[in-house]
Parts: C-alpha cells; sequence; structure tokens
C-alpha cells in the first residue's frame, strides 16, 4: 500500500504534521497496519515537509475522542511553524 504517490511526498511544499495510530485497525491486522505505517519512513525522508508529530494508541476510528491532545498539540506545532516562516 502506497501512502503517496511516487513523486507526491516531494511535491508537499507545505508544512504537514500527523498524528499516527499504533491501534490495530477495523477489519485489519495490527501486524499489517504496523507494515503499512512502515512505509511512511521513506515518505518522511524525501521531504522535511512532512512529519509525525505524535505516535499513540488508539487506532483510527477512535484517535479524536481518545488522543485529541496530540491532535491539538500537532496544530500547535503547524501554527508555530508558520509564524516562524512569517517572521523568518
Amino acid at each position: 500500500m502506497r501512502l503517496l504517490s511516487p513523486g507526491g511526498a516531494r511535491c508537499l511544499i507545505v508544512p504537514a504534521r500527523y498524528v499516527l495510530a499504533t491501534g490495530g485497525n477495523l477489519g485489519g491486522e495490527a501486524k499489517v497496519m504496523e507494515q503499512i505505517r512502515a512505509n511512511l519512513d521513506p515518505v518522511l525522508a524525501r521531504n522535511a515537509n512532512i512529519r509525525v508529530s505524535a505516535k499513540v494508541p488508539s487506532n483510527h476510528s477512535k484517535i479524536l475522542r481518545k488522543d485529541f491532545r496530540a491532535v491539538a498539540d500537532a496544530v500547535r506545532e503547524l501554527t508555530a511553524v508558520r509564524e516562524h516562516q512569517k517572521a523568518g
């Protein structure tokens, strides 16, 4: 499974932050999901604008309910990056 097309990671020119849910998927095994998540490493290496802000234990369907603080922190992180870019 590809997270982005081969050139997609290089095309993202604005900062992006992800909160990575490490729990199982509804209908998928945790081991399979971990393999899919491992595909993110090459994407992160190709584009400094893309970063994982946090890894959380919830699954994708419950991330906003259980790990809303991590999502809010990712938004704050992006805001700080944007403010730094404006000042610089």
